[in-house]
């Protein structure tokens, strides 16, 4: 059975992030998804650094919420991260 409840996707990423232990060896590198894009109007172009997301379903705002939290952690404790 199919579940509508995304919250492992923000709610727990930041669950995960505030047990583990991190320095400035640390490298994270965090599996995301295209999906957080699904919404973009121009797609003349391809997705780049500089695309803006556009989520369009519950799926993909956690998910893009959980990319916020990742990114804004790694800002705060100062570790290398990667977003796949």
């Amino acid at each position: 059975m199919l579940s509508n409840d995304h919250s492992v996707n923000d709610i727990g990423m930041k669950n995960l992030l505030d047990h583990l232990k991190f320095n400035s060896k640390t490298h994270l590198v965090h599996i995301s998804t295209m999906v957080i894009f699904s919404g973009r109007k121009d797609t003349s172009s391809p997705i780049n650094d500089s695309t803006i997301p556009h989520p369009t379903n519950e799926y993909s705002r956690t998910k893009w919420r959980g990319e916020m939290i990742i990114r804004n952690h790694c800002l705060k404790h100062n570790y290398k991260l990667t977003i796949l």
